[in-house]
């Protein structure tokens, strides 16, 4: 009996290095997978870091092109044109806007037998808010939207 028990003892006290070798492996590949994970993350962080790095440095650049290319002439009347052509094409088609819906409102209200809150409720039409977002949206919202919209 003593025999048998003295060969088992032998027998696991030999497997036992073994399996601690087989667990402290297991463990360090383990640690291993997590270290690695957690530098891709980090790569992956440093990544999109760069990416928004690069798109700064693209719309400053695009900026200075922009004020580089508009270097004033020298000659007054041409630079205060080149500076409102903008503004003065704004202006033209709200008065062109205007010459068109103004009528169309008085001869409305004249045939409406409503009260005026009902009566520029239907003048109003979705057109109309499109036209007025849109111009709203050229002159105050371009970058602002931009930078919405190329966010990830």
């Amino acid at each position: 009996m003593i025999a048998l028990l003295g060969s088992l003892l032998g027998l696991i006290g030999g497997l036992i290095p073994n399996l601690l070798k087989l667990w402290q492996d297991k463990k360090d590949k383990e640690h291993e997978r997590s270290i690695l994970k957690m530098q891709m993350e980090m790569m992956k962080a440093g990544h999109i870091q760069r990416l928004e790095e690069i798109n700064a440095t693209a719309d400053i650049e695009e900026t200075k092109a922009l004020y580089h290319s508009m270097k004033p002439s020298g000659i007054l009347w041409i630079d205060a044109l080149t500076a409102s052509v903008r503004p003065v094409i704004t202006y033209c088609f709200f008065a062109l806007y205007a010459y068109i819906k103004i009528p169309i409102v008085v001869s409305s209200y004249k045939l409406a037998s409503t009260d005026y809150i009902t009566f520029y409720i239907r003048v109003w039409s979705d057109m109309d808010v499109a036209i007025f977002c849109t111009i709203i949206t050229f002159w105050f919202g371009n970058r602002t939207f931009q930078k919405i919209f190329i966010k990830k």
